[in-house]
């Protein structure tokens, strides 16, 4: 990595004179490494979300050592927490990069705060297994922080779908996108909006969950999602297949999942595309 110029850098140049010589300075100027690697850290969490996993290895890895060269132990912190997320998604152990979290945590100015948000992570990451009491304990000490707020509302949504309690998983869902949208979290909405409309047709509400979808896309649409805009008209034809369908629920999953195949060709999500391609053959069967 190249060095910015006089990166944070304060030199007294004292000259090979006798104690009275006057004292040479150069000016303070402060580095923008920090926020560097900020950028890089973001644009990561935003290819994390977008399934771009190989791009976003990359990005996390330049945040870090940028990070590590001015000290920065918050971003660590949350650097090491999305290569946790990262490995989680790409069926890795995580368990060391969780680690390492929360110990940047213990050792930063914001100790208590970010080893709240260790603490999310981890139940994030363990899914029903998670410690809801942990998690709750939490809520007070990251109230003023509307990004993770919604994330612990998602979480508690998450807990209670994999304990197949829909109702009370969406009401934790539309807390969370009730806070996305009022903060303009625009690549977090369209998450929440999905996993509402999933816990309404688990519910057996099926018009309302493709109401949900539809919000869905608008956001995704927005955010310019691929993988999320792929998802959420797959989830439509799925939608729509379910329960008594009618002839005219079966041509419109076919068209919606005619379209999602496109959207992940484009986006070259392979696998996901052949998803599509077997399920628009069910149809016909």
């Amino acid at each position: 990595m190249k060095l910015t110029k006089a990166a944070a850098i304060f030199i007294f140049s004292i000259l090979a004179l006798p104690c009275f010589a006057k004292k040479q300075t150069r000016p303070m100027k402060y580095s923008n490494v920090s926020e560097a690697a900020s950028a890089l850290y973001e644009s990561a969490n935003t290819e994390i979300a977008s399934s771009k996993y190989i791009l976003a290895d990359t990005h996390l890895a330049e945040a870090y050592t940028q990070a590590v060269s001015v000290d920065n132990r918050e971003l660590l912190c949350k650097i090491s927490l999305s290569k946790a997320v990262l490995c989680y998604y790409t069926g890795t152990d995580y368990s060391t990069d969780l680690a390492k979290a929360m110990d940047y945590a213990s050792t930063s100015d914001q100790k208590d705060f970010l080893l709240s948000v260790c603490t999310l992570y981890d139940a994030d990451l363990k899914g029903t297994n998670a410690d809801l009491e942990a998690v709750n304990a939490t809520e007070k000490r990251i109230a003023k922080n509307p990004y993770y707020l919604a994330y612990l509302y998602r979480i508690k949504g998450n807990y209670y779908a994999g304990r197949k309690d829909y109702a009370t998983a969406e009401k934790f869902y539309l807390r969370s996108a009730d806070i996305h949208t009022k903060e303009c979290y625009l690549a977090e909405i369209g998450l929440d909006w999905y996993q509402i409309a999933r816990m309404r047709s688990l519910n057996g509400n099926k018009m309302e969950a493709l109401e949900a979808l539809e919000t869905a896309i608008k956001y995704d649409r927005d955010a310019e999602n691929t993988a999320a805009l792929g998802s959420d008209y797959f989830a439509k034809a799925l939608v729509l297949t379910k329960g008594n369908a009618t002839e005219a629920d079966k041509a419109q999953a076919k068209e919606n999942a005619t379209w999602a195949k496109e959207i992940f060709t484009a986006g070259g999500y392979t696998s996901m595309s052949e998803r599509c391609t077997q399920f628009l053959k069910s149809i016909d069967q």
